[in-house]
């Protein structure tokens, strides 16, 4: 487990890179954005914003299970 450390700790670094990149510079573009114009739209369209959110988060966990296992 300890030669795939490198990798795990590169893995962490990435998605909270991400997932900061994501909170402060693409979301709030989106909630701009919805108070602007098509704001019934996007209303509707962040459930389906979380889903893919919350689907990306649970594909890019599974490298991370490979690197340990």
């Amino acid at each position: 487990m300890f030669d795939k450390l490198p990798l795990v700790l590169e893995l962490i670094l990435f998605l909270a890179v991400d997932n900061f990149m994501f909170f402060n510079l693409i979301l709030p573009f989106f909630v701009l954005y919805s108070f602007i114009s098509f704001s019934f739209f996007l209303f509707w369209f962040r459930y389906f914003f979380i889903f893919i959110l919350a689907l990306t988060s649970v594909f890019s966990l599974v490298p991370l299970i490979l690197f340990i296992a």
